[in-house]
């Protein structure tokens, strides 16, 4: 089974649709199950969800945040709801599609089974050229202070064995989990394995991390001072 982990916070006009997409997901695959995480939204997230069909469905789960401590924390907090072999996560903003998850499962299924340290994670395409410098750049400087071979480190999906929870020692709560995860599962020899995945426009609301160029510049930053200052311990 794999539980796939989805964080929202005020997406109020992204989930009508990505509930849909949801319950399509879990009628199509069985094996799947989904921890939708209201991040501490204080719009009309939580009753647009809980007023859902979707929401009695029991490979369904809603955990809700009271305050929002970072985008970290709410995967954080599915994680420890969930209880299978195999765990993910993406975004609730629907750039990518939530479906990538079950078919990048399902392409690397006999090498995850046969070998546990394996983590599969999201190659965007079709970006525009200022993302792709961004990320191109930012793999650089991460691969060159952490002596390591990692690319486009926040795109989507994550998927891994739930062994590697093991090799965590005080997960960072806020954008840094995902660096956090791919620098562990480099650093103990897990094999790290793209699936492309087409990245699509905003329909709705703002990007919460780097989207536009000062959000850019600024997680850049954080980025960087995270990697100098707090490394990957």
């Amino acid at each position: 089974m794999l539980t796939l982990i989805i964080p929202c916070y005020n997406e109020e006009k992204n989930l009508p649709s990505l509930l849909v997409k949801i319950e399509k997901l879990i009628s199509k695959y069985q094996f799947i199950k989904i921890i939708l995480v209201d991040n501490g939204s204080n719009d009309n997230s939580f009753k647009i969800i809980s007023s859902d069909k979707v929401y009695s469905n029991d490979r369904f789960d809603l955990k809700k945040i009271t305050k929002n401590i970072g985008y970290g924390h709410g995967i954080l907090s599915g994680i420890e709801l969930s209880n299978t072999d195999y765990i993910s996560w993406t975004h609730a903003d629907l750039q990518t599609d939530i479906e990538d998850v079950p078919r990048a499962y399902l392409k690397y299924k006999n090498q995850l089974d046969s070998n546990k340290k394996i983590l599969i994670k999201g190659n965007r395409n079709n970006r525009n050229f200022i993302d792709a410098f961004f990320t191109a750049s930012m793999s650089i400087i991460v691969s060159v202070l952490t002596f390591s071979r990692l690319s486009d480190i926040n795109a989507q999906p994550k998927i891994f064995h739930r062994n590697i929870l093991n090799k965590l020692n005080k997960p960072p709560h806020d954008f840094m989990l995902d660096l956090y995860l791919l620098i562990k599962a480099y650093k103990n020899k897990y094999k790290i394995k793209k699936y492309d995945v087409y990245f699509k426009k905003r329909k709705f609301g703002s990007p919460k991390g780097g989207g536009s160029l000062k959000g850019k510049i600024i997680l850049s930053y954080k980025t960087i001072n995270y990697l100098i200052h707090f490394k990957w311990k």
